[in-house]
């Protein structure tokens, strides 16, 4: 076995030295790069406010969709049987719902119950008034049913839950 020379081990030693600094410096380097003042709970807060926000935005525009006055709008154009309307205006209200009941999870328990609830409004109003109209009844009868009726309840559910939406949505701001 050779037995290492003075030269071979000040080498190796000058290599550790050298090795030990480039690794401190990279650490250094990497360690100021990350922000001083990030925390789990900012970097979740960074995160979920603009969900958050989406979510409260999504929800009003289903409230806002399933009003009497958009359904009206966009359905209500088509001469249809009344319980042919009432189907389509069921059906319309049903998968606007479905399309955003995932949004839950962003928003607190009292504002989804209130767009629950103005679902649950709107389709039993349909409901309600499908049930008064004759069998021969056109999609024009339901249309005027159902504005007239609308205008009757004040606050609707349906204001209530745009009420409760905006004012939670503020406070996120």
């Amino acid at each position: 076995m050779q037995s290492l020379t003075l030269l071979e081990i000040l080498i190796a030693i000058g290599f550790v030295v050298i090795l030990f600094s480039f690794v401190r410096d990279w650490m250094k380097k990497r360690k100021t790069n990350v922000p001083q003042t990030a925390t789990p709970d900012a970097d979740r807060s960074s995160i979920t406010l603009p969900l958050r926000l989406q979510a409260y935005e999504r929800l009003v525009v289903f409230i806002e969709r399933i009003s009497p006055e958009q359904l009206v709008y966009r359905l209500g154009k088509i001469d249809l049987l009344a319980s042919e309307l009432y189907a389509l205006m069921v059906q319309d209200i049903r998968e606007e719902f479905a399309h955003n009941v995932s949004q839950q999870i962003y928003v607190s328990q009292v504002a989804w119950d209130a767009v629950v609830h103005a679902k649950e409004y709107m389709i039993s109003q349909l409901n309600l008034l499908i049930g008064q109209l004759p069998a021969e009844a056109r999609s024009a009868d339901l249309c005027r049913q159902l504005l007239s009726h609308y205008m009757q309840q004040q606050p609707s559910p349906l204001q209530v839950a745009l009420d409760v939406l905006r004012k939670e949505a503020r406070k996120l701001m």
